[in-house]
């Protein structure tokens, strides 16, 4: 899930806030500490944060951004490539594990 903040905006001591409508994918269902990459279209910075709080009645996502992680878009595309990679790995060996009969949802 990516939020749409604004780096500029601090709450909560060191959070930040964004609006369900700054939210891809459904708001709602964010969960408590569930990880979201955080993005800041004019500066093309990403990074990560975690949610807070989820104001159902205002519509915003408190969230604990790790502002360390604030890096320019560009900088992102081999960690991309590596998890990509990292994923196809491990659905590769998951599959495997099932035709074999073995894996996390094998019958005893």
């Amino acid at each position: 899930m990516r939020a749409r903040i604004d780096p500029n905006v601090r709450v909560r001591g060191d959070n930040t806030y964004t609006g369900f409508e700054d939210v891809e994918g459904e708001a709602a269902d964010l969960h408590l500490g569930e990880v979201v990459t955080v993005y800041e279209p004019e500066s093309g910075l990403r990074g990560f944060g975690s949610v807070v709080d989820v104001d159902l009645d205002r519509r915003l996502v408190f969230l604990a951004v790790d502002w360390s992680s604030l890096r320019p878009e560009e900088a992102w595309a081999e960690w991309d490539a590596q998890v990509a990679e990292i994923r196809a790995g491990a659905e590769e060996r998951l599959k495997t594990q099932r035709e074999e009969g073995h894996g996390p949802d094998a019958r005893p």
